[in-house]
């Protein structure tokens, strides 16, 4: 009786054992269901904005639902949040993607309701006062940015930089035109303001702002060893509004190439971390093959044959007569033939 007690305490105390290393290995799992739309009248849209989120953890539930997605300056009066974003987002945040399980719409529309107005004092006026720039300005940066990069508007964000002295405040009843560079990347921007009246040029100003540009980005989903060849599921696509221009590479381009450097979660990767996979050469250097010599349909075949030097198919490669120790020449047909013409 005591020896069956002992064993039934056994077994229950290793049901137990197996139950914790259960729950430790999905530790924290959380649902994150987006919804279709929404409408925010804040700046910055959090996750708990676009989904209903439930967690194992308060605590999970609450990280989760404060990561920020969305930065209402410079936004459209609606933006699409998709669920690779969030996904992207949770990436960034480094969090286990794996115990995260995203459901629900495919991607939630934010649309703002009246934008909070912020009180400023008279001697830190908003910045658009203190540039000295009207809207219209701001708006025509946008639209020719827009046309240089072939892009939509909404995906161009311009923040001014500049700020004219006060002696260069708008003048009343002209109408600024904005002349950009011939050449203009993403980044720090000069360009020239001229205020026109009545057909004339009133005056020429300098207009300085950060043009930025919505890109798509590839992101390392985990850690990728260097010269390991990439899979779908190590990559995550992003679209970002980024003050430098990035290489244009998708998702589905990167699979099956290698890392030339270790990738950590969450790398930005660009063509300059990538090559292609090495392959090895159809005959190695050593290799033993089968040498035929033809001519017209002659064929006198050396059963084996050493390669002094590898080659992949049609390459001309030195072989040593193992018989003989003659040098000889032949092209590579096959991994265990190379055929000599004698035509």
């Amino acid at each position: 009786m005591i020896g069956l007690i002992t064993n039934v305490m056994q077994f229950a105390v290793a049901l137990i054992a197996l139950a914790m290393s259960a729950g430790q290995a999905f530790a924290d799992p959380a649902i994150v269901h987006l919804r279709r739309s929404v409408s925010v009248d804040h700046e910055v849209v959090v996750l708990g904005d676009v989904a209903e989120v439930t967690a194992g953890t308060a605590a999970l539930e609450r990280r989760l639902k404060s990561l920020d997605l969305l930065d209402r300056e410079g936004a459209a009066d609606s933006e699409i949040v998709s669920a690779r974003h969030v996904q992207a987002r949770l990436l960034i945040a480094g969090i286990d993607r794996k115990s995260i399980t995203v459901t629900g719409a495919p991607e939630c529309e934010v649309s703002f309701g009246s934008k909070r107005v912020v009180q400023t004092s008279a001697s830190a006026p908003a910045p658009a006062e203190r540039a000295n720039i009207p809207d219209d300005l701001v708006a025509q940066a946008v639209e020719s940015l827009a046309k240089a990069w072939l892009a939509s508007p909404d995906d161009v964000d311009v923040k001014v930089l500049s700020s004219p002295a006060e002696s260069q405040a708008a003048i009343p009843g002209a109408t600024p035109e904005l002349e950009l560079p011939a050449k203009v990347e993403p980044g720090r921007v000069q360009a020239r303001v001229r205020w026109l009246r009545d057909g004339r040029i009133e005056r020429t100003d300098q207009f300085t702002f950060e043009a930025r540009l919505r890109q798509t980005i590839v992101l390392a989903a985990h850690s990728v060893e260097r010269g390991v060849p990439i899979r779908p599921q190590d990559l995550v696509e992003d679209r970002r509004l980024m003050s430098t221009r990035v290489d244009q590479v998708r998702a589905e381009q990167v699979v099956g190439l290698v890392a030339r450097r270790g990738l950590s979660q969450g790398d930005q990767i660009s063509i300059k971390d990538l090559a292609a996979p090495r392959t090895a050469p159809m005959v190695q250097a050593r290799n033993g093959v089968k040498v035929v010599a033809r001519k017209g349909n002659l064929a006198v075949t050396l059963q084996m044959a050493e390669a002094l030097e590898p080659g992949n198919k049609g390459d001309v490669i030195r072989l040593r007569n193992l018989q003989s120790g003659q040098i000889i020449s032949g092209r590579v047909v096959s991994s265990q033939q190379v055929e000599i013409p004698l035509d």
